[in-house]
């Protein structure tokens, strides 16, 4: 006779089933938070040019990552990678999409970022005898990274959530693992319960770490 505990039919294999998706979850946030961040900072400054061939293609290119939906691009780059006979199998084309899509974002906090710093704290780096490559670690970048830190988090943590569009071409993430369960049971309620606690224990202790970084960097303490 089945426990009380499980008569709506959850097993403690489900619960195994959802942190499982969890920790699936995470992966694909750290791999397209990197990729993004990377991919994104590469993009922001290339939108500094001078070269405006340069800046224009960028800003289009930032432009298009923005404007398609992340699932047509996660499907699209899933697809497309198999009819061009790419190996890739779906973490890595979600991880791709997510990265590319993030990107976009990123790349407009950085290129803001680094307008913000006042032009006077510029002309008083070259009136220091800096060069360009100095003035930029020691003045741009420091200031930069404080002003843009708050929307990147923000834009890290939307990945964290966006994962679930990737269950579109078969990933079993966290919301995927909770519908295949929920698809068995017929019982939403408390699953649907659980991947939100699930989703507030990843964000909430990234969203406390973020606050505490951007304290250290508002008082100018270095780590």
């Amino acid at each position: 006779m089945q426990n009380d505990m499980f008569a709506s039919g959850i097993t403690p294999h489900d619960y195994w089933m959802m942190m499982e998706g969890a920790w699936r979850t995470l992966l694909m946030t750290a791999a397209a938070s990197l990729l993004a961040t990377v991919l994104g900072t590469f993009l922001g400054l290339l939108r500094l040019s001078s070269w405006r061939i340069i800046r224009h293609s960028i800003e289009a290119s930032t432009d298009i990552m923005r404007c398609v939906p992340l699932l047509v691009l996660v499907t699209l780059i899933y697809s497309g990678a198999a009819i061009l006979g790419i190996p890739m199998n779906v973490f890595m084309a979600g991880t791709l999409a997510l990265g590319i899509f993030a990107a976009g974002y990123v790349s407009e906090i950085v290129s803001e970022s680094v307008q913000a710093v006042p032009i006077n704290l510029r002309k008083a780096a070259r009136g220091l005898a800096m060069t360009g490559i100095q003035e930029f670690i020691y003045v741009i970048f420091p200031l930069g990274v404080r002003q843009g830190f708050p929307s990147w988090l923000g834009i890290m943590l939307a990945i964290v959530k966006d994962t679930s569009v990737v269950a579109v071409i078969g990933y079993i993430e966290l919301l995927r693992a909770t519908q295949n369960i929920i698809t068995r049971t017929q019982d939403p309620l408390p699953l649907l319960t659980l991947a939100a606690i699930f989703y507030f224990v990843i964000c909430f202790p990234l969203s406390m770490a973020g606050r505490y970084l951007e304290g250290i960097l508002n008082k100018g303490v270095t780590l």
